[in-house]
């Protein structure tokens, strides 16, 4: 990777525009890559595809199965590792995965909360794999703040951090020379932010990406929206949408691929092979949106993995009913109620939440309790974020007079970054950076 290609502004003060810009999108957005970048990452752009729906699917197998065959190659002596979820792309790089190398050969990793679709179905889709698998219990995992600033420092900006720690945990239970393998980019290059085809309009492109990527809805003050957004833009360009530029340069490269750089793991994205991306990027939309020609690709290519449910849906198979996956939407709206209406001592965990269902875990888990607490207090002694009213929040979620989970979650981010530049002996200050758009993870240089 070109380090010196990374761009990063002088540091500053935690300004009331980056905390806001953090706390809208539990992350901290940079602009665009420059019209020279764009059009190099664009040129070439769409490549000939065979117009046959069929031909279209067998030439993505081909694609992936050459993409993972180079990869257990190049890798041959050292273990492998996939973090299997519930989710299509993990399960889809694990069967492809099984074609180049025996499972007794690859490890897998889940970390979630029994009773969760992504931790019930990961383990089931190891089992089903026969792989080396470890099961992370999250609710069983120790939360310090140690341990979270540990990550924060890691970063010149404030994280999402309990997103940060739980990936950290599933990184940190194999040893250093073991080469993990994400899904990173599969849904996203496959159409699944795609709204529709009213996508190519350009307001709506952005409007859209905004609307869709507002991660606090309510618990904190934001002074200026319209302020925050002044980096959210786009190309005109006739081979990406608006909405999918904003998404791959924008989210994905300054929130979900720096997930993968904070565990000290080897790290590599079959999915960003710009032969994979270039296939994606220039099919129809109408092979995207939906993942409509992805579904089919992964279907028809391991039926036997697919053929368990999925989380994407509601817990059933892909090729289950229209009836049956709008009972699961029910069936959680039920929940919902439940949840709303039990007891203080009642718990029910919702199926579909990543990791730890923060809502119940901020009443209810010691470890993540004390750590709220001590990173909120942090919060509340910096003058300038009193407005915050952290300790507020807090107690309003605990009594169940609000749901201010995500809120919280964005100002347990805050809390760590001020103790590292405590701990630094420096006044709270970041220097928003990111990935450069288009550069590819350490983990294939």
């Amino acid at each position: 990777m070109n380090r010196s290609a990374r761009q990063s502004t002088a540091p500053r003060m935690l300004d009331r525009a980056t905390l806001d810009k953090f706390l809208y999108f539990g992350y901290v957005p940079r602009p665009m890559p420059s019209r020279r970048v764009f059009e190099r990452l664009t040129r070439g752009l769409p490549v000939a595809l065979p117009d046959d729906e069929n031909a279209l699917i067998d030439h993505a197998e081909a694609l992936l199965d050459d993409i993972i065959g180079d990869i257990a190659r190049q890798y041959a002596d050292r273990e492998i590792v996939v973090p299997i979820s519930g989710g299509l792309d993990s399960r889809c790089i694990l069967a492809m995965l099984m074609r180049h190398r025996p499972p007794e050969r690859i490890h897998t990793v889940t970390i979630g909360t029994p009773g969760t679709l992504d931790f019930d179905l990961g383990n089931r889709v190891a089992k089903w794999a026969g792989t080396q698998h470890v099961a992370i219990d999250a609710t069983q995992v120790p939360i310090t703040v140690d341990a979270l600033t540990e990550i924060a420092a890691k970063s010149d900006a404030p994280l999402r951090i309990m997103s940060f720690f739980m990936l950290h945990q599933a990184l940190q239970a194999f040893p250093k020379d073991h080469v993990f393998l994400t899904g990173f980019l599969g849904g996203p290059l496959a159409g699944s932010h795609f709204p529709d085809d009213k996508d190519k309009t350009l307001d709506l492109g952005r409007e859209y990406f905004i609307a869709k990527n507002r991660y606090n809805k309510t618990g904190v003050e934001i002074a200026n929206e319209e302020f925050l957004f002044q980096d959210i833009w786009f190309y005109e360009s006739s081979v990406m949408t608006p909405a999918e530029q904003m998404d791959l340069f924008i989210r994905q490269r300054n929130f979900i691929l720096p997930l993968f750089r904070y565990g000290r793991r080897k790290c590599v994205h079959p999915f960003t092979e710009r032969k994979w991306i270039n296939f994606w990027i220039s099919l129809d939309l109408k092979h995207r949106c939906g993942l409509s020609l992805y579904k089919k690709m992964i279907i028809r290519s391991f039926p036997e993995a697919f053929s368990l449910p999925v989380k994407n849906n509601g817990g059933y198979k892909l090729t289950a009913s229209r009836v049956r996956t709008l009972s699961s939407v029910v069936r959680r709206g039920i929940q919902k109620v439940s949840r709303h209406f039990a007891t203080s001592g009642a718990s029910h965990v919702r199926p579909g939440v990543n990791y730890l269902d923060y809502e119940l875990a901020f009443c209810s888990h010691c470890d993540l309790q004390e750590v709220t607490t001590v990173l909120l207090s942090r919060i509340e002694r910096e003058e300038h974020l009193q407005h915050l009213e952290p300790m507020r929040l807090f107690h309003e979620h605990q009594a169940g007079e609000a749901n201010h989970e995500r809120a919280l979650l964005a100002l347990l981010g805050i809390g760590a970054f001020l103790i590292v530049q405590d701990r630094n002996g420096s006044r709270p200050s970041m220097n928003v950076r990111g990935v450069q758009a288009g550069d590819r993870d350490d983990a294939r240089s």
